[in-house]
């Protein structure tokens, strides 16, 4: 890879990254197209074989760089000993919001990376791999503290009624936002309308 890529300016870099992330996450390695990339990130194909040396070296880079962004942006700002589901909801949502705000395709792509089966990055997949883990999210509902809800109630459908309802917030917003700029989009209304949903699901399922 081309060190020059990390000196082109920031938005710039941003937008290669979400083009590729787009195109990878929704066709897998294979089908992905560098045309289709270079058409929505407003580059040359040439300047992106320039950055990087072929399409194996790129799908890699976003590899590693999601999941550099991923421990740095939302793991890291998560509290595992939290024990009420509804605070831990909320920062995980506003935590993933921002990231997606920034990398809207980021999760998909991630996600789409752990079952991707080509030959040509299987390999050097596996090895990267091993030293993440997006399942780890589902330690934080290990110990939720079951004394806050209903005593009428299921904790554990409970639990899927929250993660349905906050998931769709999460991705109506994504939705909502990944077409404009960042300094175009009003957080405080996500973050309204977070607080919003989380107090109904309050008010339906604790005491």
């Amino acid at each position: 890879m081309n060190t020059k890529f990390f000196e082109i300016d920031p938005i710039k870099q941003r937008k290669i990254v979400n083009a590729a992330m787009r195109e990878f996450a929704h066709k897998g390695y294979k089908k992905a197209s560098t045309n289709e990339i270079v058409k929505d990130s407003g580059i040359s194909k040439g300047l992106l074989f320039h950055y990087f040396r072929n399409k194996k070296e790129l799908y890699l880079y976003l590899f590693d760089r999601a999941v550099e962004i991923a421990n740095e942006e939302f793991y890291a700002g998560i509290k595992f000993t939290e024990t009420d589901v509804i605070k831990i909801w909320r920062k995980m949502a506003l935590l993933k919001f921002n990231l997606m705000r920034q990398f809207p395709e980021i999760i998909n792509f991630i996600m789409s990376a752990y079952f991707e089966e080509a030959e040509e990055v299987v390999v050097e997949l596996q090895g990267r791999k091993e030293h993440f883990n997006p399942a780890k999210v589902n330690d934080l509902f290990i110990n939720i503290d079951a004394s806050k809800f209903r005593e009428d109630l299921e904790v554990d459908k409970v639990l899927q009624v929250i993660t349905w309802t906050m998931e769709g917030v999460i991705e109506q917003e994504r939705n909502k936002a990944k077409d404009l700029p960042i300094e175009n989009y009003n957080l405080d209304e996500t973050i309204e309308k977070i607080d919003h949903c989380l107090d109904v699901l309050k008010d339906c399922f604790y005491k």
